[in-house]
C-alpha cells in the first residue's frame, strides 16, 4: 500500500515544478508582447513616416500580439491551478502531520453562544472539526 504522505509529496513537488515551468514561460511571453508592441512601435513609425511599405503589414504584429496575449492567458491560467493544487497537497500534508490547526476557517460565525454543548462539541473555533473539514474557498482572482 502507497504511503499517504509519501504520494501527497509527489505530486506536490509536480505541481510546483508545472508551477515554476509556467512561471518561467509567462516571463519569456510577456517580454515577447513587450517586444511585439516595440516593433509594432518601430515599423509604424518606417510606415507612416518613412513610407518604407504599406500600413496593413502592421496588421502582422497586430495578429502576432494577438496569438501571444492568448497564450499569455493559458499560460496564466495553468499556473494558477498548479498554485492552487499544491496549496491543495500542501495543506493535505499539514493534516497529515497534525499541523492544520489554526491554518484554516474557524467557522466562528455559524456558532450559537446560547447552545448548551456549543463549546464542548469543538465544532467550531481554532482547532474545530469545521475547520478540519472546512477547504472550502472562493476563486482565485487572477492578479497578473
Amino acid at each position: 500500500m502507497l504511503d499517504p504522505r509519501l504520494e501527497y509529496s509527489n505530486r506536490l513537488d509536480s505541481h510546483l515544478n508545472t508551477l515554476s515551468a509556467k512561471d518561467l514561460h509567462h516571463k519569456k511571453i510577456g517580454n515577447a508582447k513587450l517586444l511585439a508592441v516595440i516593433a509594432a512601435f518601430f515599423f509604424g513609425y518606417l510606415s507612416f513616416y518613412g513610407n518604407l511599405f504599406p500600413p496593413f503589414w502592421l496588421l502582422v504584429l497586430v495578429g502576432v500580439y494577438l496569438a501571444l496575449a492568448l497564450w499569455h492567458e493559458l499560460i496564466l491560467r495553468a499556473k494558477t491551478r498548479a498554485a492552487t493544487a499544491a496549496d491543495y497537497y500542501r495543506k493535505g500534508i499539514a493534516r497529515m502531520e497534525d499541523r492544520w490547526a489554526g491554518t484554516g476557517q474557524t467557522g466562528d460565525r455559524f456558532r450559537a453562544e446560547d447552545h448548551v454543548y456549543a463549546e464542548d462539541l469543538d465544532l467550531f473555533g481554532k482547532g474545530s472539526l469545521f475547520e478540519l473539514l472546512s477547504t472550502a474557498h472562493p476563486p482565485l482572482q487572477s492578479s497578473q
